[in-house]
C-alpha cells in the first residue's frame, strides 16, 4: 500500500500529462482496497472481512515493487539499492513521520493518562517499523477486549512490507548473480525465487495460523508470500494475451472473490494461513484482467474512473489517517461505536488530512529527486537517508518524552499487597488509608497481569505431545497434593493466588488456561463460525485431568454477558453454555475428582484504569451498582449447582459491598481490564483459600 504507482523511472508508468500505458486501474483497485479497510473498521458489522483490503495492498505492491526491480535487473544488470531505498524513504517517511508525531500530540491531549505508556510504545514501534511483532507477541487482543485500542496498531500492515523489502531486493541481487553464474535467464531465475518464497512462506502461514492464530495474523512470515505472489504476477502480466471477453470474466471472478471475503469472512476465522489465498487470487486476477492496455475489459474499466483513481491516489495517507480519527472520536464520544453521523465526520476529516497530506507532503518529497541534476553525487544520493533519519529520530523522541514522564511517576509506585493496601481485606475490616497512592497506578496497571500470563504459559498447550518441559507446572512434583486450574484467561487471572495456596498447604499447580476458551466441550461461536478448536482443546484438558487426578480441579471463566460485551462471543444459548459446562464436568466429578467453580468476577462496563485515570479513584462515574449483576448470569455456576461432587466459591463479597462495585477497594486497583490487576487478585487468597476448604 506503500508504494506509488506513477513514477517516471521505475513505476508501471510515465507521469501523467504523457502518452502513457497508464495502469489507472491499479489506483482504481488500490482504492478499493483502502474502502475495505475503511468501511470495516467503521462499521464492522456490515463488512466483517473487510480487513482483506490489507491483502489487496500487500498483492499490489508486490506486483509495483518487485515489477520495478526485475525491469532494473533486466535493463542495467544490477539493482541500485541506494536509489530503491532512497525512493522509498522519500515516499514513505513524510507522511508517516506527520501521522506519528499528530497522533502523538492527539493522545495527550485527548486519551486518559492510562492509555499513555500503549499509545506510545506503539509509536516507537511503528517510527522503528516493528509494530507487527509487537502486536504479535505483546499485549493479546482478547486480554485488552476492554481497553481502548492504540491509534497505532494499523502501522502493523506498513511494517511487513519494510521488513519485506529490506530482503527481497537483496535476495533478487543474488538471483541475478546466479543467474548470470549459471547462464540462466534473470526472469526466470527471479520467478522459481519468488516462487520458493510463496510455497514457503504459505505453507507457514498455514501451519502457524492454526498454531497461533493471533501472531500468526501480524507476522512477516506469514504475509511474505502475498507480496511475493503479486511480484510473480508482476513476471507474467507481460506475457498474457487474452480475450477482451476472458480478461472480463477474470476480471468480474476476481472482484467476486474480493468483495465475497469482504463480505463474508470475519475475525474468528484462521487467517491468513490458505483461507487468505481468496481474496489475494482474487486481486491477482483483477489485475491480469487489466493487463492489456487499449481495450479495457468491464472490472479494469471501472477501476480507472476518475473519483475512484483520485482516491488510489490518497490511498496511502487515507491508510494513515482514518484510524487515529477513529480512536479520538471513540474517545471523545466515550462510546464502543460511532453513530453513523459520527462516522461520516471521521471519514469527511480523513479525507481532507489525507488530500493535504498527499498533495502537500508527499507530492513534494517524492518530486525533489527528479529536480536533482547529479544524480550520481554521494551527497544528493545520502540525503535520502539524512531525512529517513531525522524524521525517525523526531518520532522517536517526541515518543520517548511521555514514555520518560510515565517511568519517573511510577518508578516508586507500590506494587505489593500490604498495610496501605489492603485491597480485598478492607471487606473483612483492614483500615483503608485514603492518602496512600493507588496500586498499581493506572497508567501501568494494563501490565499488572497473572502468574500464566507472565510466564506464558498462557499461550502454551500442555496437553500436546510437544509442550515445553515443565510449562504451566508450578511447586514441587513430589507435593503432598495437587490443584489444576482450567478455563479461560479469567481462570487464568486466579492462578497467582492459587500458586500461593498451593505453596501454603504444600501442594503442587498446573494451570490449563487459554484465552478465550472456558472449559466447555459446547464451542462459542462468533459470526456463526464456532471455535471448535476449543472445544477439541478442552476435551484433552479433561483426559490430562482424568489421567493426573489431581486433589482439586479450580474452574472458572468470564460468563457469556463478558464475552458477548467484550468480544462478541456467545453460545446458541445460556442454556446450551450450561448443558456444555455439566457435559465437561460430569465425567470428572463421576471418577470421583473434586472440582470447585468460582464464580466469575463482575465485568465493568467501561476501563477502570481510563476512568480512575480521568476520574479520580473516589468517582463515583467510576461505580458500578450491584444490581447490575443481575444480567450477568453466570452459566458455570448454575452448571454446578446441585452437581454432586462440585462446589461452588463466590468471591463477589470480595469485589462489591452491598450495593456498589467500586473500581477501587482497599487502595488498589481493581480491575486492568475486563480481567482483575493482579495486585487486587492475591488480595483475594485468604478469601479464595477458605473458599477451597484448604
Amino acid at each position: 500500500m506503500t508504494d506509488v504507482l506513477r513514477t517516471p523511472r521505475h513505476g508501471l508508468t510515465p507521469r501523467r500529462g504523457r502518452k502513457s500505458a497508464a495502469r489507472l486501474d491499479i489506483q482504481g483497485l488500490r482504492a478499493l482496497a483502502v474502502a475495505l479497510v475503511i468501511v470495516y473498521h467503521l462499521r464492522p458489522g456490515r463488512l466483517p472481512g473487510g480487513f482483506i483490503g490489507v491483502d489487496v495492498f500487500f498483492v499490489i505492491s508486490g506486483f509495483l515493487i518487485i515489477g520495478s526491480l526485475t525491469r532494473e535487473l533486466e535493463r542495467v544488470g544490477r539493482i541500485s539499492l541506494v536509489d530503491f531505498y532512497g525512493r522509498r524513504i522519500r515516499r514513505l517517511l513524510p507522511a508517516a513521520t506527520l501521522v506519528i508525531v499528530s497522533t502523538v500530540i492527539g493522545s495527550l491531549l485527548l486519551l486518559p493518562v492510562s492509555q499513555w505508556k500503549k499509545v506510545m510504545t506503539g509509536a516507537l514501534t511503528s517510527a522503528l517499523q516493528f509494530q507487527n511483532w509487537a502486536l504479535a507477541f505483546g499485549d493479546d487482543e482478547y486480554a485488552q477486549a476492554t481497553a481502548g485500542v492504540s491509534p497505532f496498531q494499523h502501522f502493523w500492515s506498513l511494517a511487513v512490507e519494510e521488513q519485506f523489502y529490506v530482503v527481497v531486493p537483496l535476495a533478487m541481487v543474488g538471483a541475478a548473480i546466479f543467474a548470470r553464474a549459471m547462464r540462466l535467464a534473470v526472469r526466470r531465475t527471479v520467478f522459481l525465487l519468488l516462487g520458493v518464497v510463496v510455497v514457503v512462506s504459505l505453507s507457514w502461514s498455514v501451519y502457524y495460523t492454526a498454531a497461533r492464530p493471533d501472531a500468526a495474523y501480524f507476522v512477516t512470515t506469514t504475509r511474505a508470500w502475498e507480496l511475493a505472489i503479486g511480484g510473480l504476477t508482476a513476471l507474467i502480466v507481460t506475457r498474457i494475451s487474452w480475450s477482451r471477453a476472458l480478461r472480463t470474466i477474470v476480471g468480474v471472478l476476481g472482484l467476486v472473490a474480493v468483495l465475497g471475503s469482504a463480505l463474508t469472512f470475519n475475525t474468528s476465522m484462521g487467517f491468513p494461513g490458505w483461507v487468505a489465498l481468496v481474496p489475494t487470487l482474487g486481486t491477482v486476477a483483477i489485475v491480469l484482467a487489466g493487463s492489456t492496455l487499449g481495450d479495457q475489459a468491464v472490472v479494469p474499466r471501472l477501476l480507472s474512473t476518475a473519483p475512484v483513481v483520485w482516491v488510489g491516489d490518497i490511498s496511502y495517507s487515507l491508510y494513515l489517517w482514518h484510524w487515529p480519527f477513529i480512536v479520538f472520536a471513540l474517545a471523545l464520544t466515550e462510546t464502543s461505536h460511532l453513530t453513523l453521523v459520527d462516522a461520516a465526520l471521521v471519514l469527511l476529516a480523513s479525507v481532507l488530512a489525507a488530500t493535504l497530506s498527499t498533495y502537500y507532503v508527499e507530492a513534494p518529497f517524492r518530486r525533489q529527486s527528479s529536480k536533482v541534476a547529479d544524480r550520481s553525487s554521494r551527497s544528493v544520493r545520502a540525503r535520502p537517508f539524512v531525512l529517513g533519519t531525522v524524521l525517525m529520530t523526531t518520532s522517536v523522541v517526541v515518543a520517548a518524552a511521555p514514555l520518560a514522564y510515565i517511568a519517573q511517576r511510577t518508578s516508586d509506585a507500590p506494587v505489593a499487597i500490604d498495610a496501605l493496601h489492603p485491597g480485598a481485606a478492607v471487606f473483612d475490616g483492614a483500615s483503608e488509608f485514603k492518602t496512600a497512592p493507588l496500586a498499581p497506578d493506572p497508567i501501568v496497571a494494563k501490565g499488572d497481569v497473572a502468574l500464566v500470563n507472565r510466564d506464558g504459559c498462557i499461550e502454551v498447550d500442555i496437553t500436546l505431545s510437544d509442550a515445553v518441559g515443565e510449562a504451566c507446572r508450578y511447586g514441587q512434583p513430589d507435593s503432598v497434593g495437587s490443584i489444576m486450574l482450567v478455563g479461560d484467561s479469567h481462570a487464568g487471572v486466579l492462578s497467582t493466588p492459587l500458586e500461593l495456596i498451593a505453596k501454603r498447604n504444600g501442594m503442587n499447580m498446573t494451570a490449563l488456561v487459554r484465552n478465550g476458551c472456558p472449559f466447555n466441550v459446547v464451542p462459542m461461536h462468533s459470526g456463526g463460525v464456532p471455535f471448535a478448536d476449543c472445544a477439541e482443546r478442552n476435551e484433552r484438558n479433561r483426559d490430562m485431568i482424568l489421567e493426573e487426578r489431581p486433589t482439586l480441579v479450580v474452574v472458572t471463566g468470564m460468563t457469556s454477558y463478558g464475552y458477548d460485551e467484550a468480544l462478541n462471543w456467545d453460545w446458541e444459548s445460556f442454556d446450551a453454555a450450561v448443558e456444555g459446562y455439566r457435559a465437561t464436568l460430569r465425567p470428572l466429578v463421576d471418577a470421583g475428582v473434586p472440582v470447585v467453580a468460582v464464580r466469575d468476577t463482575p465485568y465493568m462496563p467501561f476501563s477502570v484504569p481510563d476512568c480512575v485515570s480521568e476520574h479520580g479513584r473516589d468517582s463515583s462515574e467510576c461505580d458500578m451498582r450491584r444490581d447490575a449483576l443481575e444480567r450477568q448470569a453466570d452459566p458455570l455456576i448454575a452448571a454446578v449447582e446441585g452437581m454432586q461432587g462440585a462446589h461452588i466459591v463466590d468471591l463477589t463479597d470480595g469485589l462489591c459491598g452491598a450495593n456498589v462495585c467500586r473500581s477501587v477497594e482497599g487502595n488498589v486497583l481493581v480491575y486492568r481490564d475486563n480481567h482483575l490487576t493482579d495486585t487486587y487478585a492475591k488480595s483475594l487468597t485468604s478469601r479464595l483459600e477458605a473458599g477451597l476448604g484448604l
